[in-house]
């Protein structure tokens, strides 16, 4: 899954970084999705989501604690941050958020119903 990243367009510490920040939030999701507060037909705020995600991403041993949010970015703020690498993270009602429904470039998406993180490295 990681192969298209072994290119030499992309610094190797940033891939590293990209793919530990990735598998925590696949991993994450896995166990949210089968919490009752985050299944299909409850009404989540992206603030809910926000703090469940940055809780089981700070437990994760992968990522060393090495994980802050909001932090000021392009005249804005990011929804999380690992080692250069920012996750924005969107919380839709009645649709899935598909890449149009993200800003930036992103490297990679991760799709759960009605929740979708964009991942794009500083």
């Amino acid at each position: 899954m990681f192969a298209g990243l072994d290119a030499p367009t992309f610094d190797t510490e940033d891939v590293r970084a990209f793919c530990r920040f990735f598998a925590a939030c696949v991993r994450a999701a896995q166990t949210i999705m089968f919490d009752k507060t985050f299944r299909r037909g409850t009404r989540v705020t992206e603030a809910q989501f926000h703090n469940e995600l940055e809780q089981k991403l700070l437990a994760d041993p992968e990522l060393g604690g090495r994980l802050t949010r909001r932090d000021p970015v392009a005249g804005g703020f990011d929804d999380l941050l690992h080692d250069d690498v920012i996750a924005e993270l969107k919380v839709s009602r009645g649709e899935n958020v598909g890449q149009r429904g993200l800003s930036g470039a992103g490297l990679a998406e991760q799709q759960q119903g009605a929740t979708a993180a964009s991942f794009v490295v500083r």
